[in-house]
């Protein structure tokens, strides 16, 4: 039990480890102006209605590499054949991402898509994790 605690949370660490970094970066590309109160609901709505595509699309590609890299994490750390605690990770992603979307707008298609990626990710990092074991002996070869 113990270790499948350690395996969320170090799945979860790491998939936000990597949606900070993949975003900071995405904020280098397309910095919010100077002074802008970031808790402001209004400002956030007007600087994110005038961003491009690609600033978004960088901040969707957080969210699926987070949860590809977490998935893999959390099973690699839970050491089981199964690709449960990887999708926990894509879960616990998609209430986050769910919780930003209400909070500041984004285009539709993105909600969409996050929809569709982030559980795919997830469980595509999984699978990885589960292919990377070796099979178990047979009972009789032990």
């Amino acid at each position: 039990m113990g270790r499948l605690v350690l395996a969320i949370l170090g799945g979860a660490l790491v998939a936000g480890l990597v949606v900070y970094l993949v975003e900071a970066g995405g904020q280098l590309m397309y910095p919010p102006p100077t002074g802008m109160d970031m808790t402001d609901r209004d400002a956030m709505s007007a600087y994110l209605s005038q961003l491009p595509t690609g600033a978004f699309v960088i901040v969707l590609a957080a969210w699926v590499l987070g949860a590809l890299a977490g998935s893999w994490v959390a099973v690699r750390i839970a050491a089981r054949a199964a690709v449960w605690p990887g999708l926990v990770i894509g879960g616990l992603l998609l209430l986050g991402v769910a919780s930003n979307v209400m909070t500041i707008p984004h285009p539709v298609w993105m909600v969409v898509a996050a929809l569709i990626a982030i559980p795919a990710a997830a469980y595509a990092g999984a699978r990885l994790a589960v292919r990377g074991r070796a099979a178990p002996a047979p009972p009789e070869m032990r």
